[in-house]
């Protein structure tokens, strides 16, 4: 069977950020690390399904437009 790909999502950094994984830990997405203060770019979660993209708010849109990000 193939791997398959981890979804990726673009997440706008500051106060979007803290509630959205707010709510992923609720429905049982984690992370091994603290993303708000982590200065890297991208993360897996633990189960490697999801990859969050830390990126300015207006450039959602964008990563979205052209691929990056679903």
């Amino acid at each position: 069977m193939k791997p398959t790909k981890p979804l990726t999502i673009a997440l706008s950094k500051g106060y979007l950020m803290t509630e959205t994984l707010k709510q992923f830990e609720t429905i049982g997405i984690h992370f091994d690390e603290d993303l708000e203060k982590s200065r890297k770019l991208f993360a897996l979660d633990r189960s490697k399904r999801y990859k969050i993209l830390k990126i300015r708010p207006w450039d959602v849109p964008e990563y979205v437009k052209e691929g990056a990000a679903d």
